[in-house]
């Protein structure tokens, strides 16, 4: 999992750094979890980048990164932003194919859908709710013990 965020902060690297963006990783070294890393990257580059555009016009921009503490066998993972946040109205169609809420030409509104996708093929669910100040989108993998997983 943290191999993961890690690649995803290399890739938005120079984003975070022109956008003055914080980022915060409160995930367990030792924490692997069953998915494809590749895969597992592009869901968390999906979701820092919206986050990103979330917290464009901001004056204090934070993305948090963490892994809660194991229930059972799953993990959640949290990603949260300080960005403006949605209305309760456009927050339930953030799943919903083709809808966005960035201008025309910006964004096609499939990322979300595509990594919901993705981590239903891991056996979890990505959900969304408000967090304490703009948006957390949340998800639960698989905690394994052993080689051959992120």
């Amino acid at each position: 999992l943290r191999a993961a965020v890690q690649y995803m902060q290399r890739l938005l690297e120079h984003r975070f750094r022109a956008e003055e963006v914080q980022v915060v990783v409160a995930i367990p070294e030792q924490l692997q979890v069953r998915c494809d890393l590749n895969r597992l990257e592009q869901v968390l580059v999906n979701l820092a980048g919206n986050a990103l555009d979330a917290m464009q016009d901001q004056p204090v921009k934070v993305l948090t990164i963490s892994a809660f503490p194991p229930e059972g066998e799953r993990v959640q993972v949290r990603v949260e932003d300080s960005g403006a946040g949605l209305p309760d109205e456009l927050l339930a169609r953030v799943f919903e194919p083709f809808f966005t809420t960035k201008a025309s030409g910006e964004g096609l509104g499939l990322g979300l859908v595509i990594s919901s996708n993705i981590v239903r093929e891991f056996g979890g669910t990505l959900r969304v709710h408000k967090g304490v100040q703009g948006l957390a989108f949340e998800f639960d993998l698989e905690i394994v013990q052993g080689e051959g997983h992120v």
